[in-house]
């Protein structure tokens, strides 16, 4: 997390709707909305269902939805139903993706922060 103004979303907490901030975001619960912020860790009981379009997206834990962002890592465990678009990208052994990943070199954040 590269921000110090990070907001969590606690465990048993459910948001609906979109849900944008210029800081970081720990999301433990769930979220059923689209997803803007700086950069974004979906923790491992944690499911957003929507879009998210951030700098940095760590998931341990369930999107259903796209993704934009710069960097994008899925860790071992996650699940991914959506499509992937980042500059830089890693996987660990036990992730998931169902959809497409596109590599793109160009700055993604720009074309999220439109999205």
């Amino acid at each position: 997390m590269t921000t110090p103004n990070v907001s969590i979303i606690n465990e048993g907490l459910q948001i609906k709707g979109n849900l944008s901030t210029p800081g970081s975001l720990k999301v433990l619960g769930g979220i059923a909305g689209h997803t803007k912020c700086n950069d974004i860790i979906v923790a491992v009981m944690a499911i957003i269902k929507g879009n998210i379009a951030a700098e940095e997206v760590i998931v341990f834990g369930k999107v259903v939805g796209n993704i934009r962002a710069d960097v994008v890592s899925l860790k071992a465990g996650s699940h991914v139903m959506g499509d992937i678009t980042s500059s830089n990208f890693s996987v660990e052994e036990g992730a998931e993706l169902e959809g497409s990943l596109s590599i793109n070199p160009k700055d993604v954040t720009q074309s999220a922060s439109s999205s």
